[in-house]
Parts: structure tokens; sequence; C-alpha cells
């Protein structure tokens, strides 16, 4: 699979992507956009990641995260984080 028109945030190390193909970075305060590309192809996600969040009170929160893989049963996947960000 080829991505094109690859754009990162200007926080990322372009040196370790280039050298390594590793995404790495320090992120700036507040929200922002790490990465951007574009497939001549259509794809299905690896995986499907739903997030159900409750407050039942001022002081408890709950969440419910469920992970479907979306490729093979004879296919593997290593080094998977899923990261949920809690306010």
């Amino acid at each position: 699979m080829e991505f094109n028109d690859i754009k990162f945030h200007q926080c990322v190390r372009l040196g370790r992507f280039e050298n390594e193909r590793l995404v790495t970075f320090i992120p700036p305060d507040g929200k922002f956009e790490l990465m951007s590309y574009r497939l001549d192809i259509r794809v299905k996600p690896l995986f499907s990641v739903d997030v159900i969040v409750e407050t039942p009170s001022n002081t408890k929160i709950s969440f419910v995260v469920k992970v479907k893989s979306n490729y093979k049963e004879k296919s593997i996947a290593n080094n998977v984080d899923i990261l949920v960000p809690v306010p």
C-alpha cells in the first residue's frame, strides 16, 4: 500500500521517519493534526474502535472501549496502541 501526499505536523522528527519509517514526535500544547495522507485505493480500516463515555455523577466517568479487527483470521497485529483521551 502506498501513501501519497503525506504531510506531517512540524513536531514530527522527519529524520526518523525517513530512516526507520517511525513517526516520533514531541506533541505541542492543545489539539493538532499529526499526519495527513491520501490513498489511491479503497481500503477497509484494520480496526474499528467504538468508545462509549458515561458520566454517572460529577466524580465518576466510565469508558467502554470496543475494538474489532477487520482483517483475516490468519493475520496478526503486533504492538497495537489504542489511545483514549481522558478529560
